[in-house]
């Protein structure tokens, strides 16, 4: 009961931090994140990808690829996080979205994904997004997103 009670805390406190008043132009988040071979295993079962690009070395190898690719809607649900929880945070609804995936991203590599906000109108926030392999500045997908943010009374 006390973890949830926290749990409730924090995502108070992000709506707060997060209010419509708070969120600027230029605002951002990242985040770092390693996808494992069971990482990218889990996430094809669960959308039914039987992709061997996925989940077969050999097969990635026959199509130019070094190894496993992880899936393009595996990079972007790092995205997604950080737009439904931290930025613009609880609350925002994913309206319009546009990626692009420049380079493979392969399981192991340490990935950056960075979301800021580049426009804010009455009740819509434009922001882009890139996704950078850590260790070599790879762009391995990038974009931009329309979100639908209500309005959320400060909370006192």
């Amino acid at each position: 009961m006390m973890k949830k009670m926290a749990k409730i805390g924090r995502l108070c406190n992000t709506i707060r931090l997060h209010s419509s008043s708070s969120i600027k132009v230029g605002s951002k988040v990242s985040e770092k994140r390693v996808f494992s071979r069971e990482d990218v295993q889990k996430f094809c079962q669960i959308i039914g990808d039987t992709n061997p690009v996925h989940f077969d070395d050999g097969a990635a190898q026959r199509l130019n690829f070094s190894s496993i690719i992880v899936p393009g809607l595996q990079l972007n649900g790092t995205v997604a996080s950080i737009i439904g929880s931290k930025l613009p945070g609880p609350g925002s609804i994913l309206v319009k979205q546009f990626l692009d995936f420049v380079n493979p991203c392969y399981i192991g590599e340490q990935v950056e994904t960075t979301v800021w906000i580049s426009a804010l109108k009455k009740k819509f926030i434009e922001c882009q997004y890139e996704c950078i392999v850590h260790s070599s500045a790879k762009v391995v997908m990038k974009g931009n997103a329309l979100i639908y943010k209500p309005v959320i009374p400060e909370m006192k």
